[in-house]
């Protein structure tokens, strides 16, 4: 969450919560069906999820109780769902929406995930690949399989401005700046290239940027940061982030800490609350934790499977559950040797805290 209170993951029908602040034991929630996107509000009072199917669902994220079933979405599978910032709507794009003819969005109630509204195109825009919200919820933004950028009001369901246009290929990720009027919206999309434009007259902002990391290649997340003074991509094909310079559009540093490539739609981006930290995952089973102003790895969380998970540092330090701690080792050389060997000298509980 955005006041660093709440950490979670979803591993298939598995929701992990970390309540940072509390330094409580983790807490599973159980789903009824494998989650596809998850999204928490910036103080970190609500979570909600998209599992597979079109379901959704509110979970009161301190007690992990949910509030209730969120809505169903005509057996439509969910690309990704987000919160406005205050929590107060939640927006859900879906991947089998009919071209011209179906709601390919909805908005909800942000408590009780009541439909408030559907985002229908009347052209051949086809599905939305990348959803966002502005920080009061009251504008939202889509990437369309067919390139176009589009921003919508959320109280009547109608588009604002025209079409954002100049991408090849499907916008797979779109975010609206971060301050109280969210005045810039990025995307990144199927042709690897990065797009601004204002978000007040949808006039583009500067020349398109790439790096030669992703060219050509899928971008299919990016975010930024709380102040907005760097954002972040990711590309589908390999395992790389990218820092982003808001100002010059220079690109800063080239993440590279997972094992697999970016997993398209599984593929999450998060700052801390004064946008020094950076976490990172990519359907790898970990989350990288990175320093953004030096690009260095500072920690991996492994979720290891439905009841352990083990964090260790750069500098040795970890912290586990009771299995965790059995499961992983320490290799120095050719010699292997358990984390309960080590407990005494790195064991530092709480250590996500």
């Amino acid at each position: 969450s955005r006041d660093d209170s709440i950490l979670a993951v979803a591993t298939e029908r598995t929701l992990k919560v970390w309540q940072l602040c509390a330094n409580q034991p983790v807490q599973n929630i159980e789903v009824p069906a494998n989650l596809e996107t998850l999204d928490i509000t910036d103080k970190g009072d609500k979570l909600i999820g998209g599992m597979e199917g079109g379901f959704m669902q509110l979970w009161n994220s301190r007690s992990c109780q949910p509030f209730c079933e969120a809505y169903k979405g005509n057996n439509k599978n969910i690309n990704q769902i987000k919160f406005a910032g205050d929590g107060s709507v939640a927006i859900a794009g879906f991947k089998n929406a009919y071209l011209g003819k179906d709601d390919f969005a909805v908005i909800l109630e942000g408590n009780k995930g009541k439909m408030l509204q559907a985002l229908v195109c009347r052209d051949n825009a086809g599905f939305a690949n990348a959803v966002d919200l502005s920080a009061d919820g009251s504008r939202a933004l889509t990437g369309m399989n067919d390139g176009t950028v589009r921003l919508w009001d959320t109280k009547t369901g109608r588009q604002i401005l025209p079409s954002m246009e100049g991408h090849e290929g499907g916008a797979y990720a779109v975010a609206l700046s971060t301050d109280k009027e969210g005045g810039r919206i990025l995307a990144g999309a199927a042709d690897g290239m990065l797009r601004l434009w204002d978000a007040s007259t949808g006039e583009p902002v500067g020349k398109a940027m790439t790096d030669e990391a992703f060219a050509g290649k899928k971008i299919q997340a990016v975010v930024f940061s709380p102040n907005n003074d760097v954002y972040i991509s990711s590309n589908v094909e390999d395992r790389n982030f990218g820092v982003w310079d808001a100002g010059t559009h220079q690109l800063l540093h080239l993440l590279d800490g997972h094992v697999y490539g970016c997993d398209l739609f599984k593929t999450c981006i998060s700052f801390s609350s004064n946008g020094t930290k950076l976490f990172t995952s990519a359907g790898d089973t970990r989350v990288v934790i990175w320093d953004v102003h030096s690009g260095q790895e500072l920690a991996h969380l492994y979720v290891l499977d439905e009841n352990d998970w083990a964090v260790i540092m750069k500098s040795g330090l970890f912290d586990a559950s009771p299995g965790g701690m059995k499961r992983l080792y320490y290799v120095v050389g050719l010699e292997t040797i358990e984390l309960e060997q080590l407990k005494e000298r790195y064991y530092e509980p709480g250590l996500l805290a």
